[in-house]
């Protein structure tokens, strides 16, 4: 198997292109662009819904949202205590 070494800069080590380093840093690069991908998705959906819903019905939308977001942030709290716990 050929490996290539990619110089990053001055006084540097090298770095092997399939080594842990690598793959580090592209699967830390996928995880930075799935979020913009989904902040960028999410910002779309709200301006569409102020866009397009009444008052009324984006404060329910909004309140709704609210929601979601206090039950996933407490989800994964409890999944730490649980684990502590056990």
């Amino acid at each position: 198997m050929m490996t290539t070494r990619l110089s990053i800069g001055p006084g540097s080590t090298a770095v092997q292109r399939d080594g842990p380093a690598a793959k580090l840093i592209r699967g830390s690069s996928l995880l930075f662009c799935g979020r913009l991908i989904g902040l960028a998705l999410n910002l779309a959906v709200q301006v569409l819904a102020v866009r397009y819903l009444s008052k009324r019905d984006y404060g329910a939308f909004a309140y709704a949202l609210a929601v979601v977001a206090m039950g996933g942030s407490t989800e994964c709290a409890d999944q730490g205590t649980e684990t502590a716990m056990g």
